[in-house]
């Protein structure tokens, strides 16, 4: 029930907002989201090492590295939002904001590569069997949604706060 969801969301510290608005409840969705993508993505390099061995180059592992840091900690920014008035949280909001807006164009360029689409080989090798569906789980089914909440969620609160 909404009453156990709730109660579960009061355990994790999410949407304890003063003045709790759709948009403290989309940016705590991206959150989670945040923080299961995170999970997920460790799962899909441990498949991709698995299938593919180590030697993806060190672009391409600083650039997986990179993400999956700057993905968890904006997680927790996202947290840290949901628990704040948008006044409070409006530094780490604007940092939200600036990184899904660019997360978003990575995002796209990241789908493109693994279906084929663009191919920059320096970068990325396109994948197949379990490392494609791996990536289509932890970087379309729940990073994209992820990005797309924090960026609505983050403008939500910075242009038209509701708690003010």
């Amino acid at each position: 029930t909404m009453e156990r969801l709730m109660t579960c969301f009061c355990r994790i510290q999410l949407f304890q907002a003063p003045t709790l608005t759709t948009a403290h409840q989309i940016i705590g969705v991206a959150a989670v989201l945040g923080i299961l993508a995170t999970v997920a993505h460790l799962i899909t390099v441990i498949i991709t090492c698995a299938v593919s061995g180590l030697g993806w180059g060190v672009s391409a592992w600083m650039f997986d590295m990179m993400g999956w840091l700057a993905g968890f900690g904006f997680a927790c920014l996202c947290k840290k939002a949901s628990n704040q008035t948008s006044a409070e949280s409006r530094k780490a909001t604007l940092w939200i904001l600036i990184w899904s807006g660019i997360t978003l164009g990575v995002r796209l360029l990241d789908i493109f590569m693994l279906f084929g689409i663009v191919k920059i080989e320096a970068i990325y090798h396109t994948p197949t069997g379990a490392v494609l569906h791996a990536n289509i789980v932890s970087e379309i089914a729940i990073a994209a949604p992820y990005t797309i909440l924090a960026f609505v969620g983050s403008v939500m609160l910075l242009f038209c706060p509701r708690d003010t």
